[in-house]
């Protein structure tokens, strides 16, 4: 399982890649998607997947 570090480098590398590179500039929506830990709005089973750009169930 992923740790609290883990899980944060993702979420950056998130922003960078899925949110960043769509042109998002709104330095508040760039600031919250940082800082929303999506991993714990998700059932445990799909923990790997939290931070990918695709939905979710």
């Amino acid at each position: 399982m992923r740790d609290e570090v883990e899980f944060s480098s993702l979420r950056e590398r998130m922003v960078a890649t899925q949110i960043a590179s769509r042109r998002i500039k709104d330095k508040k929506v760039l600031e919250a998607m940082a800082k929303v830990p999506r991993h714990r709005f998700v059932l445990p089973k799909y923990l790997d997947s939290a931070y990918e750009d695709h939905p979710l169930p």
